[in-house]
């Protein structure tokens, strides 16, 4: 009624739709009741094709459907439907291999992906392409799916824009993330990017609907690490270069930044996306944990420090093991216990991702000062140069554990 007939149906007051809906004309209310009688009839013979859809889908299990879908076209230099589920069948179990699913959620997924196309081979989605997935639910639950299959097949549209809802089961989730991975990895190779305002194939729809998926989930996949496993997929040989993968990142890094600048201050997200962002869930949490630090009073004196010792490093150093016998000053003596202290007692939680442990760690304060005692109190290029490669490797190694967080140059 509303995408194809542009009516406004209306509802009672507990949200049902009624047997009502409103139509807008142009002109006078001459002939007013033959114009209401002419749009009735038309959506009468709407409803009653749906109808007649519904019913001759219904006559056979889901699962019979999909026998059409090596008959219909993905896009002509990918394949088929039949060949893309083929394709998300291997990148699912590869995902479900990482994140260490039980037995119980690989068949489901499994049965999942033999399903979630199958209503494109029937004729209500023919007709109503919109309602993919929807019609694939409602289908499988009459076929006797079992639960949660119908729910992870109707889900894993979502979402399919910015502003929409996201899938309730987590396995819809992850089949979500395959299929959608699938179709990026095909168009990156093939190098149909958006220009301008122009996106006919939705890439920018399809990598903000991936976003969302990893954003606001807890599911620690490597985002590089899947458009390459989908790259091996499809097999193209020398046919595409494994570089066009590096450009489906820098395309999936523009639109990520432009999400996130709708949340965070743009120091802030410079600052964590500088140092990577495969891992849409370590990212997250840097920007969760700068966010909140900002507010701490040790927050001015860190980034003061470790910004001059930032300027100071020359970009191609390659830093050496310290060596204490080289610690000739007390101040770099306990700079570097500072650096062996925070290496052994949060480095490992830094890591994992565990970067609110800085929140709570009062010796930051102690370690600005020390940073800033070590400049006014030793010359770092000593004309001797060992020493002054031993003081520049100390300042690197320094500068390599808090650069894992985010780069702290970039902070306003």
């Amino acid at each position: 009624m509303e995408k194809k007939q542009r009516y406004f149906p209306l509802r009672d007051a507990d949200g049902n739709l009624t047997n009502k809906f409103i139509v807008i004309r142009n002109g006078t209310d001459n002939y007013k009741d033959i114009v209401i009688q002419g749009n009735e009839k038309v959506l009468k013979a709407r409803l009653s094709d749906a109808e007649y859809y519904y019913h001759e889908d219904t006559k056979h299990p889901l699962e019979k459907y999909t026998e059409k879908l090596s008959g219909i076209i993905f896009q002509e230099q990918l394949g088929t439907i039949k060949d893309k589920v083929e394709r998300v069948r291997i990148l699912v179990r590869e995902i479900a291999n990482i994140l260490g699913l039980s037995s119980e959620e690989n068949k489901i997924l499994e049965r999942s992906v033999n399903l979630y196309k199958a209503d494109l081979g029937t004729l209500m989605v023919s007709e109503y392409p919109e309602l993919h997935g929807i019609m694939g639910r409602i289908y499988a639950e009459i076929s006797g799916e079992k639960d949660p299959i119908p729910e992870v097949i109707g889900e894993y549209i979502y979402p399919r824009t910015l502003d929409d809802r996201l899938p309730s089961n987590f396995l819809a989730s992850i089949l979500g993330i395959a299929d959608r991975i699938d179709s990026l990895t095909g168009y990156f190779a093939l190098d149909l990017f958006p220009t301008g305002s122009e996106d006919p194939i939705g890439l920018r729809r399809i990598s903000g609907g991936l976003l969302r998926l990893l954003l606001e989930s807890s599911l620690k996949l490597n985002l590089r690490n899947l458009f390459v496993k989908s790259f091996e997929i499809y097999n193209f040989g020398e046919k595409y270069p494994l570089s066009q993968i590096d450009k489906g990142m820098g395309f999936i890094g523009q639109r990520l930044r432009n999400l996130l600048l709708d949340r965070y201050s743009i120091d802030i997200v410079d600052a964590v996306m500088e140092v990577g962002y495969d891992e849409m869930w370590r990212l997250k949490r840097r920007l969760d944990f700068i966010s909140k630090f900002k507010e701490k009073e040790s927050y001015e004196k860190l980034k003061k420090a470790l910004n001059r010792l930032y300027r100071i490093l020359p970009k191609d150093f390659t830093p050496k093991e310290v060596s204490e016998n080289l610690l000739s000053s007390p101040f770099e003596k306990k700079l570097y216990e500072d650096y062996l202290k925070i290496k052994n007692e949060i480095f490992n939680d830094i890591l994992e991702g565990n970067y609110e442990v800085l929140l709570s760690y009062d010796f930051l304060n102690e370690f600005s000062d020390d940073i800033e005692k070590f400049f006014d109190n030793v010359l770092v290029m000593s004309p001797n140069e060992d020493e002054r490669i031993n003081r520049l490797s100390l300042l690197s190694l320094i500068k390599l554990l808090f650069w894992e967080i985010l780069d702290w140059s970039r902070l306003s």
